[in-house]
């Protein structure tokens, strides 16, 4: 409940970065044509909305697999508990339309929220993204955690904020990432509960709201 207070010369550090990121990843010596890179991946981010919903290529994709198993098809694909289909990104369903040499090469954008429950579940989608708010909502409050507010606890509830943002942008892998993070949590409980005299570092509360 603190206004932050950012100084100056760290606004500028941070609108420079970018630009220096991508002169020495692209190798390119001019500021000019390394800004024009930026400004292109900021278009190409919402790439998979303007190849599916122009010209209504959404309508044409088949899409054979229901949608609890694409949303856990990073999960439970390598287990061998759901279908090969599902384990095709929405992206590549996309640009297949035009080019079915594409699915297999598994190219194409994030499966944003809209795309992706459009594509699933149509007008019944709204109700999957009202779901995925209510489950972003929790996740981005930590209403679910019980933390220190050491390092430790910082990290955790970074890691719960990252996480929770990438659901707007790709759902399935915002699942995926979750689960990890899940599982890192009971791992570091058990370490601690035989190394830190039974006391758990990181706990769920059972009064969500």
């Amino acid at each position: 409940k603190k206004k932050i207070h950012v100084k100056k010369k760290y606004l500028i550090l941070l609108a420079i970065f970018p630009i220096v990121v991508v002169m020495l990843y692209y190798g390119n010596q001019s500021v000019a044509s390394s800004f024009e890179i930026l400004i292109y991946r900021f278009v190409a981010s919402g790439d998979i909305m303007w190849q599916g919903f122009a010209n209504n290529v959404v309508d044409g994709i088949e899409n054979t697999a229901p949608w609890y198993e694409r949303v856990f098809s990073f999960i439970l694909g390598p287990l061998g508990l759901v279908s090969q289909n599902a384990k095709i990104p929405l992206g590549t369903l996309i640009l297949g339309v035009n080019n079915q040499g594409i699915l297999t090469t598994l190219e194409g954008g994030n499966s944003v929220i809209p795309m992706f429950t459009w594509v699933c579940l149509g007008w019944g989608g709204l109700v999957l993204s009202f779901g995925y708010g209510l489950l972003c909502r929790g996740i981005l409050s930590f209403s679910m955690l019980s933390v220190s507010s050491d390092v430790l606890g910082c990290s955790i509830c970074a890691c719960f904020y990252l996480q929770g943002i990438t659901i707007f942008n790709d759902p399935v892998l915002y699942c995926s990432c979750l689960f990890d993070i899940v599982v890192g949590i009971l791992l570091l409980n058990i370490w601690s509960f035989f190394f830190c005299k039974g006391r758990g570092l990181v706990k769920f509360k059972t009064n969500y709201k």
